[in-house]
């Protein structure tokens, strides 16, 4: 089986954080995002993987250079192509192997793909959306019977038949899928319809599991403070330390007299602090320098820029 992780996004719901960096690239606990897309799929026991890319891809490029994990880059040069015209671009490479995996980058998961693949095999269906079960709002209905994808809550009536469920941006395909697939698809929803239209069978996998979508600053600072409270499966990078009884985390290598800047659930990477600043309820990302008289509170600094996100 094939991983692919779709990577060409602008990123603009993390705004102004992308405006110098790639979406993929942005950390989560001290490592990039694309970096946690690798390692989850080469854990899964896929090793034949394939990313996406468009905005700011020559940093995609830099760091496939370094990657532990290697990879097939497809450059979108000319415009950014949506999930169906990713796919499309990269069919030849998907097709090399019966079924593919594709994810979201901007999602951090942790679960087992191996007994959904299983169930996967176990249908004769040409997709599989994972996805986690709603009693109320949720991004895809699917019957509850057969659990046959049905359609999304914005365009389609729902029926007591219908169950809803959150797509989690990662979903099983066999090579067949990729007949349907046209050079101006965008979006995959139709695809997935046009599937259905044509004899394809799309199914929804339920799964039970841990996911976050960062997609916001908002997002992506509480997956930080949910890490600090030990609440979450995720790994951290081994630079930092976190002190759960504090609730904050630093560098391993920050001086002992800079704690004192650092308050409760402030997530700091950086050593380059002044002991008169004041951080919390915030990340700093590697780099970012925070000076004397500083109050940092509900934020988000990077070297290049900061933003700030709603009370934690």
């Amino acid at each position: 089986m094939r991983g692919f992780i779709l990577a060409a996004g602008l990123g603009t719901r993390l705004m102004p954080l992308t405006a110098g960096t790639p979406k993929a690239l942005i950390p989560v606990c001290g490592k990039p995002l694309l970096e946690r897309s690798l390692r989850f799929l080469a854990g899964q026991g896929i090793s034949t993987l394939g990313v996406n890319a468009h905005y700011k891809a020559d940093q995609i490029r830099a760091f496939q250079e370094n990657a532990v994990h290697p990879f097939t880059l497809f450059h979108e040069k000319d415009a950014i192509r949506g999930t169906g015209g990713a796919l499309y671009f990269a069919r030849d490479f998907l097709g090399g192997d019966e079924t593919f995996f594709v994810c979201n980058v901007d999602i951090v998961y942790s679960f087992d793909l191996k007994p959904i693949l299983a169930r996967f095999l176990q249908t004769d269906w040409n997709a599989g959306l994972l996805a986690v079960p709603r009693k109320g709002e949720g991004t895809v209905l699917y019957d509850r019977k057969s659990h046959a994808f049905c359609g999304v809550p914005a365009d389609t009536a729902r029926s007591d038949a219908m169950a809803t469920a959150a797509f989690i941006g990662a979903a099983l395909y066999r090579r067949s899928f990729l007949d349907i697939l046209d050079p101006d698809d965008f979006s995959v929803v139709p695809v997935w319809k046009r599937g259905i239209k044509r004899g394809q069978r799309i199914g929804v996998l339920e799964v039970d599991c841990f996911w976050r979508d960062i997609g916001t600053p908002a997002a992506l600072a509480s997956i930080h403070f949910e890490c600090i409270d030990g609440t979450i499966p995720l790994d951290v990078d081994h630079r930092l330390c976190i002190n759960r009884k504090a609730r904050r985390c630093f560098p391993r290598m920050l001086p002992g007299h800079l704690l004192c800047s650092i308050g409760s659930y402030a997530w700091v990477e950086t050593t380059g602090l002044d002991e008169n600043a004041r951080i919390s309820s915030s990340v700093v990302f590697a780099g970012s320098t925070i000076g004397a008289g500083r109050i940092i509170e509900n934020m988000i600094v990077a070297p290049d820029c900061e933003v700030a996100f709603g009370n934690h």
